[in-house]
């Protein structure tokens, strides 16, 4: 017979992030359900996939919106300007958020 449905058991199986590390013992193990077990030395391999691949989305796009021969009198790009209203958008986001608070 198939296992209950509940909420924690929905989160324990889909919402557990993939941890790797070091076990007490000195041997590897990448079980989520075994973290208790883990010394110090334990990743969540999920999160720093999407850490890693955000931080060079980032890179990549400010690299192709910077033109290669750019002076003062260079006409920005389409691009420039998208990241340039979106910084603008966060920093007002943040001021007026900080302000409130």
């Amino acid at each position: 017979m198939a296992k209950e449905l509940t909420t924690q058991s929905y989160i324990d199986h889909h919402l557990t992030n993939l941890t790797c590390g070091q076990l007490k013992d000195g041997g590897w193990s990448c079980d989520p359900h075994n973290v208790e077990n883990m010394t110090f030395w334990a990743f969540h391999v999920d999160s720093l996939f999407w850490s890693i691949f955000l931080g060079g989305l980032f890179l990549f796009l400010f690299k192709i919106a910077m033109p290669k021969n750019a002076t003062a009198d260079t006409t920005p790009t389409g691009l420039q300007y998208l990241l340039k209203a979106l910084r603008l958008l966060l920093q007002n986001l943040l001021f007026t958020l900080l302000a409130n608070g």
